[in-house]
């Protein structure tokens, strides 16, 4: 089993705010720079083999370039996507077509804690959202639009946990069916964003601003369930905000590392080692 790890940057200034983790993060290129050498410091190549590829989609200086192409292929790709996305390239790390057998797309604000363990019986992988901050029937609009059943969400501590809108800040992708779930969210991109533009309130405001990147949440949250689709395990995805040193031993990837947040626990001390 070889995964291909799919990150998508751009470089921009240091300090800015991203969604609901607001917090002075380290600059695009420190964050990159300390995901590509938790892996590989962290990650064990002889339990489960790997290959890196880092997707931009505006210049970036050749001393950068320098000094991450020794970890990870460095690729220019025009996304086409639309321009309101809030990550504008990520579509990237759908779009490309790499030779191994999973594809593990990252978030750049990402600590890799040791080699990671993951289920491959599925297609689809993320961790589980919440309803991405829309009502119920607002739902079951979305789901009839793409051709799906409707099924209300649980409680996370239920056996059967389901949830509409995932994280995408860890997916989990077979290379095998990643070329049609590309063409799935090129394909309802438009008519999922605009009914979410429709909605008035200051709810609404927020899902179009601060929060705009719920809008790819609670698509990628629909178009997963097109797909033989599964949780990723709880030591993945872990949020730096709700996790104390000691439960570090168990966490496999850590996200929301920021220089501010929790100052009490982990992300700090994280961040400065690496």
């Amino acid at each position: 089993m070889k995964i291909d790890i799919q990150i998508t940057f751009n470089t921009h200034p240091g300090k800015h705010v991203i969604g609901t983790c607001k917090v002075n993060k380290p600059s695009w290129e420190d964050q990159l720079l300390k995901l590509l050498n938790s892996i590989t410091i962290n990650w064990d190549k002889k339990i489960l083999d790997y290959e890196i590829y880092a997707y931009h989609s505006k210049p970036i200086s050749e001393a950068f370039r320098d000094k991450i192409k020794g970890m990870c292929n460095v690729i220019y790709d025009d996304p086409n996507w639309p321009p309101n996305h809030p990550r504008d390239n990520r579509i990237s790390a759908f779009k490309n077509q790499t030779p191994g057998d999973f594809s593990l797309i990252l978030d750049t604000d990402i600590i890799v804690m040791k080699t990671p363990k993951f289920e491959f019986d599925k297609e689809f992988y993320a961790k589980g959202g919440k309803g991405g901050g829309i009502d119920e029937n607002i739902w079951k609009e979305l789901y009839a639009m793409t051709g799906m059943t409707y099924r209300p969400q649980s409680r996370r501590n239920d056996p059967d946990f389901y949830s509409h809108a995932v994280n995408n800040g860890v997916l989990l992708i077979s290379n095998k069916v990643k070329a049609s779930v590309y063409n799935q969210l090129n394909k309802w991109v438009g008519p999922v964003y605009e009914r979410l533009a429709k909605g008035s309130g200051r709810k609404w405001k927020k899902i179009r601003t601060e929060r705009a990147h719920y809008r790819g949440q609670i698509l990628v949250g629909l178009i997963m369930k097109k797909y033989k689709w599964g949780w990723l395990n709880p030591h993945i995805n872990v949020h730096s905000g709700y996790v104390t040193p000691e439960q570090l031993e168990e966490v496999e990837i850590l996200h929301y590392l920021g220089k501010g947040w929790n100052k009490s626990a982990c992300s700090r001390k994280v961040i400065e080692g690496y």
